[in-house]
């Protein structure tokens, strides 16, 4: 039983007992997250930018950080980055840091398991190593959100506005470093179309994935998504004259907007055509138009 537990401790998905455990009261093994362990295109999709899926433990936690943020500031002399972005981009680190110092100090013998970092190649990480790491910060950056998001909701369905405000100006301070981590995942250089079209998405496409393979899957961004609805509700409760709240929340709001027009910029940029993989996967699914019989 102490290996069934501990397949699923190590991440590896659903863990099945042994054929000898019969056992109808042993002991059942549950996510944590008290959520089904997610459908196999999450699966895929996760594999696919290299995130795995593990008990929360501070330790692992620093050690993901310390990771995605020094390849990061290795790439970044070789990007195009505004100063804007890049500025958003490093205040989301702090807060990052600033979690991770916060919560525990790493176990003992972390240093000596730290993988080794390579310098980065000339020119910077070449398109698909900056699409894959942009997109683990982007996850680091929403695991954060999420946290906040729930400590603030919190806060506003006790009406502790003193406490709601600062959450929620933290909550905007990430959503650009994630706006920002998102254009630095599509910073492909001065072709970024054919970049993408070349090295980046064929790799998200049948036989390297299944067919369909969507940014839908990122579960961390759902749960962002669903929150920051929970957290609109929740502060209509607030008193009309609260200006550093509502200020705090109108910036937020932006923030999303923000967010939004910038993915539509990188989808104009390197899918001029607007089909994306899981479009275009839905319509070769539908059965074709029975033709239109000629008028009598």
């Amino acid at each position: 039983m102490a290996e069934h537990e501990a397949a699923y401790e190590g991440g590896t998905g659903t863990a099945v007992p042994p054929p000898e455990d019969r056992d109808p009261m042993a002991v059942l093994a549950l996510p944590d997250d008290l959520r089904f362990p997610g459908t196999p295109a999450e699966a895929e999709y996760e594999a696919y930018f290299r995130i795995g899926r593990a008990r929360p433990e501070p330790g692992l936690w620093t050690r993901a950080l310390l990771r995605t943020q020094s390849a990061f500031l290795a790439d970044l002399p070789a990007t195009g980055l505004g100063d804007r972005e890049r500025a958003d981009l490093l205040a989301g680190f702090v807060l990052l840091g600033h979690t991770a110092l916060a919560a525990a100090p790493p176990p003992a013998g972390l240093a000596d398991e730290e993988e080794p970092q390579l310098p980065p190649p000339p020119g910077g990480l070449p398109p698909l190593g900056r699409w894959r790491l942009g997109h683990q910060i982007f996850h680091l950056l929403l695991a954060l959100m999420n946290s906040l998001l729930d400590e603030a909701i919190r806060a506003a369905e006790a009406a502790e506005w003193r406490r709601v405000t600062p959450l929620v100006d933290r909550l905007r301070l990430l959503y650009d470093a994630a706006t920002a981590a998102m254009s630095y995942a599509a910073d492909f250089g001065d072709d970024p179309l054919g970049a993408y079209r070349s090295e980046v998405r064929p790799t998200m496409e049948p036989p390297f994935v299944s067919p369909g393979f969507s940014g839908t899957f990122n579960r961390e961004h759902r749960e962002t998504t669903r929150l920051l609805r929970q957290l609109r509700r929740a502060l209509k409760a607030a008193a009309p004259d609260d200006h550093e709240l509502r200020t705090a929340a109108d910036a937020l709001r932006a923030a999303q907007s923000r967010n939004r027009a910038n993915h539509l910029l990188i989808c104009e940029r390197c899918v001029p055509e607007g089909v994306s993989l899981l479009r275009e996967h839905l319509t070769a699914q539908r059965p074709p138009h029975p033709p239109t019989p000629p008028d009598a």
